[in-house]
């Protein structure tokens, strides 16, 4: 790990932000959720966990009585333990597991994990998850710094939310979004391998018309991992690693985002824009043949405009209009074969294996398959034809046969049209019906992917520009859901009905449905019932194996009890029975086969949530068990059917939170998270047998400053280290995309400002 040092260029925009907001009028902050770790202890335990949601339902609600199983992170939460982004925060919710390549994070929750295409991501309620994969991409583009709370779903969401919401949501709610929020805040952090982030907070209102958002810049150059990608069990099982370890003399991962949030509202109408700019390398995803050139840029822009409206005390109308637009390019040094992706446009050069070869053996190969089924790898084809010279290999031939590039930026993306309107109403007598109707288009550009080739000349000179005018995929959809909620037994309990019918043009019809009732005896005792269904549709990568493919439908079954002490303590235990028919994932994903070789697969487990709050002192442990968790394979080869139990996925996990506040201006508080050994499959996927994957433990210390006032301002602070005690620890390839096992990283550190104007 590098030495905490501060960038240059932070300096800089430090200045540059402190001359800009020095300019504008000092403004009172409004923010109802709280400006401070401080503000957490002027509220009960009751009072901080009860809080308004909107996820479950679509409108809001309290978290103790939503039909669902939600967790949420408050910004209290955040500043008090330290979370910076919005993987940090997510590793603290029993239902969610990631895996980090160093690039963007991998998962899902409840087991139901691959690339997060099966969890819905949204930012104020607004889908971001990427267009041409479904994924929930989240990397450095989604800090805490402006967020407001994170609700994460962990009950199937389709009956409201349609596609993509099999294994739930997660909800990113910003502070700009509140309408009460009105001020500015300047953030700056700088911390270890050379990382800054800026992030300016502001709303504003004049009359009817107020403007609100936010804009945040991070750049890092991320650890260094050379001793680890030169290890031979992290490529273990890689015939060519003694070829490519020459060329492997540096690690090089530098990430920069930049993310923009904004708003304009009057008198119901409003428009705004959702943007990110996301650039890196690969990280530890892949096997490659240097890792100190590469590029991954994605950028997402999302434009909406609508009206919401009270119509009465008892009728709400929103009206909204979004468009998407997407872009990805990026290039890498395979170790993969050759292959023709199906977002290739015909004339973009591919390489394409000769008829007929002939191999030193004196054996004829006719076709692809006979090649490659002769040689273990490219560059053993390339060397037996004489291609490459084995003693003699160089960079150039590296640029030439084993680069690959794929891109859209020279054309006009991914794009998405969506239309939504969503109708509420009260009734005497505690009923309440809430309608909607969605229509969606969606149009996927040709991804040109240019592989090694002989006389192509696959380096970073290649034209692309096949892929401006190039539509591989179209698709229509439209929604239509109701839900009923009553209130009977003197409010005491509700009864949630709910249904979701989705046409889509490709894979056809869609009925999703839930059912819940809530019961609160006593003001401090809940009990849920839960029933729900969910789908997750096939991706475009996905379709290229079969273009008929269904989506994969989930049936879930839980129940939650949660009992509160007094004033002191509350804890919340849900148990879950799911299963998912037809399972999609990734090709050499976590399923360990091909699209569609999962029959089905089943996932039991609880979950549970227990705050503590005395005096000064508050304290959390959650955590999750797995007591079962199968599928059922289908063999390619003989079309049989076989069971196995899940591999990659940890049977247990624990997170213990503890903090004090020692003064009104001063706290400490400390994580330790815990996850048990698990078996997984090899991160490569020519080894066959299961590996071991040890226990994580790691702690994360984080001292929090507030409300210090200084020239006439209002500022605050944090230090934070994470991964205290510098553990060595390693997490399972899911996506089996070459490295044995991941490596994550060692000790962080951490520290802040903000200023209130």
């Amino acid at each position: 790990m590098e030495n905490f040092s501060i960038n240059k260029h932070f300096l800089f925009l430090v200045a540059f932000n402190l001359v800009f907001c020095a300019s504008v009028s000092p403004v009172a902050s409004a923010d109802t959720e709280g400006e401070s770790v401080e503000k957490l202890f002027e509220l009960t335990l009751e009072e901080f966990l009860n809080v308004d949601i909107v996820s479950v339902s679509k409108k809001s609600e309290k978290s103790f009585t939503a039909p669902g199983t939600v967790y949420v992170v408050t910004k209290e939460m955040i500043d008090r333990y330290g979370f910076r982004t919005l993987q940090d925060a997510l590793r603290y919710v029993p239902s969610v597991y990631l895996y980090d390549p160093q690039s963007w994070v991998w998962g899902g929750q409840r087991g139901f994990v691959s690339n997060f295409s099966q969890t819905l991501l949204l930012v104020n309620g607004r889908e971001v998850n990427n267009l041409i994969a479904g994924e929930g991409f989240i990397s450095h583009q989604f800090g805490t710094q402006a967020v407001r709370r994170i609700e994460v779903v962990a009950s199937p969401a389709s009956a409201l939310y349609g596609a993509n919401a099999l294994a739930g949501v997660i909800n990113v709610i910003t502070r700009d979004a509140d309408p009460q929020f009105e001020g500015m805040e300047l953030s700056l952090e700088t911390g270890s391998n050379k990382t800054t982030v800026a992030n300016i907070l502001f709303g504003k209102s004049m009359g009817n018309l107020s403007l609100k958002g936010s804009i945040r810049y991070h750049r890092s150059d991320e650890e260094d991992f050379l001793d680890f990608v030169t290890d031979s069990s992290f490529s273990r099982g890689w015939l060519d690693q003694n070829r490519a370890r020459p060329f492997i003399t540096g690690y090089k991962n530098e990430s920069e985002a930049t993310t923009v949030n904004l708003q304009l509202d009057f008198k119901g109408f409003y428009a705004g824009l959702t943007y990110y700019k996301n650039r890196q390398s690969h990280g530890l995803e892949k096997l490659r043949w240097d890792y100190t050139d590469g590029e991954d840029e994605r950028r997402f822009s999302l434009f909406f405009a609508g009206y919401e409206s009270d119509l009465n005390e008892m009728t709400h109308l929103k009206i909204e209009y979004q468009a998407v637009r997407s872009y990805l390019w990026g290039s890498y040094d395979s170790a993969l074969w050759p292959v023709a992706r199906l977002q290739a446009p015909e004339d973009t050069p591919i390489y394409r294996f000769p008829d007929v070869v002939t191999a030193s053996t004196g054996q004829v190969l006719a076709g692809d398959s006979a090649i490659k089924g002769f040689y273990d790898t490219f560059a053993h084809y390339l060397i037996d034809q004489g291609i490459i010279d084995e003693n003699s290999i160089t960079q150039n031939d590296i640029e030439n046969y084993f680069q690959h590039i794929y891109s859209n930026r020279e054309g006009k993306g991914n794009r998405r049209h969506r239309f939504d309107v969503l109708f509420s109403r009260e009734f005497s007598g505690g009923l309440s019906i809430d309608t909607g109707f969605s229509f969606d288009y969606i149009d996927i550009a040709g991804l040109a992917v240019t592989d090694a080739g002989v006389g192509l000349g696959a380096t970073t000179h290649v034209s692309l520009d096949a892929s401006r005018v190039i539509d591989v995929y179209e698709s229509a959809k439209y929604g239509l859901f109701g839900q009923f909620q009553y209130a009977f037994l003197d409010d005491k309990a509700w009864l949630t009905v709910g249904a979701r019918y989705d046409n889509q043009e490709h894979y056809g019809e869609q009925l999703s449905q839930r059912l819940g009732l809530v019961w609160q005896p006593t003001e401090r005792n809940t009990i849920k019932l839960l029933y729900g269904e969910a789908f997750r549709e096939p991706n475009i990568f996905e379709l290229s194996s079969d273009s008929g493919l269904k989506p994969a439908v989930l049936k879930s079954y839980e129940i939650v009890i949660a009992h509160g002490f007094g004033n002191m303590a509350r804890i919340r235990l849900t148990g879950y029975h799911s299963i998912v028919d037809n399972f999609l994932g990734s090709v050499g994903s976590l399923i360990g086969a091909g699209v569609g070789a999962v029959k089905s697969q089943i996932v039991q487990g609880v979950e549970w949530q227990a705050d503590i709050q005395k005096g000064a002192m508050a304290a959390f442990i959650n955590g999750a068990y797995v007591f079962n968790a199968e599928q059922d394979l289908i063999d390619p080869v003989t079309t049989t059917t076989f069971s196995r139990e899940l591999m990659g996925l940890p049977t247990e996990k624990i997170n213990i939170g503890v903090s004090y506040q020692f003064t009104n201006q001063f706290s400490l508080s400390l994580i330790s998270s815990h996850i048990g050994a698990y078996d997984a499959l090899s991160g490569n996927s020519v080894i066959e047998e299961p590996i071991k994957i040890n226990t994580y433990h790691n702690m994360k210390l984080t001292l929090g400053i507030v409300k210090v006032p200084f020239a006439g301002r209002v500022w605050d602070g944090f230090i934070t280290i994470d991964n205290l005690t510098d553990r060595m620890n390693y997490e399972a390839n899911i996506r089996r995309s070459g490295p044995n096992v991941l490596q994550k990283t060692g000790r962080q550190i951490t520290a802040g400002v903000k200023v209130t104007f």
